[in-house]
């Protein structure tokens, strides 16, 4: 390459390096002009909306004194953001022309918990435990614990909650059982009963030890449901228990 065209493009690079950081020093400088916020509603959930973040924002952080965006601490709006139950990443950042834009993420759920405390709870994507909310409920489906069972931050705590957290999670990920469970009955010794959405039937599952163990009777209660019932007749069974390895035990 030329020597003529080398200096050109380190000219060429220094002045941009030179245009950029002018840019920034005076963007650094600058006043706030407004706050936006972005809330992803993909999941069709409405806990929490921009009046909220507002509310939040201005309880937990004062921008008195803070006349420039230098002066705001972005992080700090974030943590306190993140603090609200509903919420699970707060992403905070400013525009070209001096907006504070905030970015929110709220927390995904994986079931409704019937009796866990006074009047119940919902289970993230993570297991952890958030409460209900007073503005909103969540479709998801609806789990009744045993009486000797309690959890109080996270169900994955122990290793029965561990299994539960698995059997969720497996009906979240598959879309078709997903719109098929309804309703589940937890017990102290780990054993799951849950009810369908298109049937009567009561389906005694079982423990749901690992996800090999989950796949299989899943496959079994599928079977159930496409050959043995259309067969037999839709009310001729109350029960179906796969809690056996390799049986479908019909009553």
């Amino acid at each position: 390459m030329p020597v003529q065209k080398i200096l050109l493009f380190v000219l060429g690079f220094i002045i941009l390096f030179i245009i950029i950081r002018e840019v920034n020093r005076r963007q650094y400088v600058r006043s706030v002009q407004e706050i936006s916020v972005q809330i992803d509603y993909s999941d069709e959930l409405y806990f929490i909306n921009e009046q909220d973040i507002f509310r939040i924002i201005r309880e937990g952080y004062s921008f008195e004194k803070k006349k420039y965006i230098k002066d705001i601490d972005l992080k700090e709006i974030e943590s306190i953001v993140e603090r609200n139950f509903f919420i699970e990443k707060a992403e905070v950042y400013y525009d070209f022309i001096g907006n504070l834009q905030i970015s929110i993420t709220q927390k995904k759920l994986i079931g409704r918990i019937l009796n866990n405390g006074i009047t119940g709870n919902y289970i993230t994507k993570q297991g952890s435990i958030i409460p209900l909310s007073d503005k909103f409920t969540a479709r998801t489906v609806l789990i009744q614990f045993d009486k000797n069972i309690s959890f109080k931050k996270n169900i994955i705590e122990t290793n029965i909650g561990k299994e539960l957290f698995q059997f969720l999670d497996f009906i979240d990920k598959n879309i078709f059982w997903k719109n098929q469970v309804s309703e589940i009955i937890f017990y102290s010794t780990g054993d799951i009963v849950f009810f369908t959405q298109v049937s009567r039937q009561i389906v005694e599952f079982g423990r749901a030890k690992s996800i090999e163990d989950i796949e299989d009777k899943f496959k079994r209660i599928k079977v159930f449901y496409t050959k043995i019932l259309p067969s037999k007749g839709w009310n001729t069974y109350k029960k179906v228990n796969v809690k056996f390895k390799n049986q479908i035990i019909c009553e």
